[in-house]
Formats: C-alpha cells, structure tokens, sequence
C-alpha cells in the first residue's frame, strides 16, 4: 500500500497540476489520482474471500479522508468507496458508517443520502443478527438499538424539512423495531408517530385554506385559519404574520407579540422575554392539544431567559413551575 506520506502529497500537488479546472474536470483528476494509488489495490482485495485487507484498505482511505478536508471531490469518492467496500459486510459496516459520518460532515446538503445509507447499513445488520444461530441476544438488541437510532435521526431530519410523511414512516419503523427487542422506548416513537400524523393533517388544512385563498385572496376565515395553524399548530410566526391583518384587528395586542415573537430570543429584553414567556402560557391554554407542548416549550425558553438576566422574582419562578408542571401534563 502507498505510504500515507506520499497519498498526501499527490492530494496536495493535484490542484497545482491543473489550476482553474471545471468541477466535471476537477472530478477525472480525483478520479485518475484515485486510480493511481488504489486501483491495483482494490482489484487485489475484491479477489479474496478474506475480509480483513477490505478492512485495512478502508482504514487508509479513512485516515486519508480526515487528512484532505480542502479536497472535497477526492472526500467523496473515497468515502463512496469505503462505503461500497464495507456496506455489505456486517463486520466492515463500522468503517462504512463512518465514512458516511464524514461524508456528513464535508457535504451537509447532502447529508439525507448520507444517513438513508446509514439506516440501510443498520438494517442489513439487524436482519443479519436475527438470522444467525446461536448469536447473542445482547448483539441483536444492540443492532436494533443502532436501526432505532437511525431510524430516529432520518425521521428527525424529515419533519425539519416539513416533510412529515416520511417522518411517520421512519418512526413507524423505529416502532418495529423497537418491538421486535422489546425497547422501553417504544412508547416515545409511538408518541412521535402521532405527532407526525397530526402535522400531515394540519398541512393538508393549510393546502386547502391557500386553495381557497388562491381563488378568494380576500377570504378572512381562510386568512384567520392559517394564522392560528401558523402560530400555534406550526411554531411559525414569520408565516402567520403574513396573514394577521385579516385575523386581528389594528389595535389587538397579540400584534406586538406576533412581531416580538419574531426577533431572535438574544436579541430580546429581559421584559420582552418575560412578556412572550407569559403569553405562550396563555396561549398555551387554547391551542389544540397537540400544539400546546410546544407553546409551553416556547413559554419555558422565553421564561429561562428572563431569568438569565438576574431576576429572582417569586411570581416568575412560580410562573416558570407551573409551565414545567404543564409541559409534563401534555
């Protein structure tokens, strides 16, 4: 194998062969480099039944990732390697996993790829363990544990995106999963399974409501409908400003909190913050119920902020209780 020396080096002197090249030029010379150095390599231990040069040969490929960060089109095609090296084996998934973490981290816009071949590496796992004789009961729960966690994450990153259908989907499996090792924390992703279905309903409520505005751009129920979603169902403030002319009057004070609610919480007063704190709690009471953990939670931030700033009021730390007490309520 090269010297890890001198794989540095050619990472160092590629750009300096051809300078000013297009990203689909810059692409054959990562390539050609990749091939220089690896090719005879990865056809030798693609040869052999023993998984252990496959396993050494992803290491280098690792230890060069970490070393060549300004060379992001070499990153990917060593990590896309490592990954179709070690992704079908259980016992190179370690390695393959990480490089999936580092692809991550050098392309965060692409970082659903990343973990939808995570989960499907923790997949592959899991079934294996279910599968083999003998294999200790303590591997297959912490297989499981790993399709669980994954599982999470890409449902976490699919309700960031709004994309609250597939998040459904992935808790659902985490559900599975979670039953098929008898994990205590079935319970959370059930509750997270609900939470999903509800914001695919309340998203189909605001298609509606913005067909409806589509057709009548004055319609005020519509206006005060999404409004409300927008603020309370949604967490979205920005959103329902847009349509707070139709669902409040010029002179409700629910405007200058709306707009407060707005501004990043640093930027805010100790007053602003206790203001807002003791506005969520009130909204709190009369959002639908699967929006009021997050008023609350919202209630909670602004609270802790204020406090933050010095205060020590009885009525603010009795204040900031009762909205703990509620938060564990719902």
């Amino acid at each position: 194998m090269p010297p890890i020396r001198a794989i540095l080096f050619a990472m160092i002197l590629s750009p300096m062969i051809a300078p000013g090249l297009c990203l689909a030029d810059e692409k054959k010379e990562a390539e050609k480099l990749f091939q220089d150095l690896y090719g005879r390599q990865v056809i030798r231990v693609r040869a052999t039944a023993n998984f252990d040069d496959d396993r050494e040969l992803a290491k280098q490929w690792i230890a060069a990732v970490k070393e060549s960060a300004e060379q992001k089109t070499l990153v990917r095609i060593l990590c896309d390697n490592i990954y179709k090296l070690c992704s079908r084996q259980v016992e190179g998934q370690d390695l393959a996993i990480q490089s999936m973490f580092l692809m991550e981290k050098h392309f965060p816009k692409e970082k659903r790829k990343s973990r939808e071949r995570t989960l499907a590496m923790c997949e592959i796992r899991f079934k294996a363990f279910g599968s083999i004789r003998g294999v200790k009961e303590s591997l297959r729960h912490q297989a499981g544990d790993f399709l669980i966690d994954a599982c999470e994450s890409m449902a976490q990153l699919c309700a960031e995106d709004s994309d609250f259908d597939h998040a459904f989907r992935y808790y659902m499996q985490a559900v599975d999963t979670a039953k098929k090792i008898k994990s205590d924390r079935m319970p959370l992703f059930m509750a997270r399974m609900r939470e999903m279905r509800y914001r695919v309903m309340v998203l189909r409520r605001v298609e509606q409501d913005m067909n409806v505005l589509a057709k009548s751009p004055e319609d005020e129920r519509a206006h005060k409908r999404l409004y409300e979603t927008f603020l309370m169902e949604l967490d979205d403030p920005d959103t329902a400003m847009r349509h707070i002319d139709y669902a409040l009057d010029a002179e409700d004070p629910n405007r200058r909190m709306v707009a407060m609610a707005l501004h990043p919480i640093k930027s805010l007063s100790a007053d602003d913050c206790l203001e807002l704190g003791d506005w969520y709690a009130t909204l709190a009471e009369s959002a639908p119920d699967a929006a009021r953990p997050t008023m609350f939670a919202r209630s909670e931030l602004y609270l802790n902020k204020h406090l933050e700033s010095g205060s020590r009021r009885a009525s603010v730390l009795l204040k900031l209780k009762r909205v703990r007490e509620s938060l564990a309520r719902v």
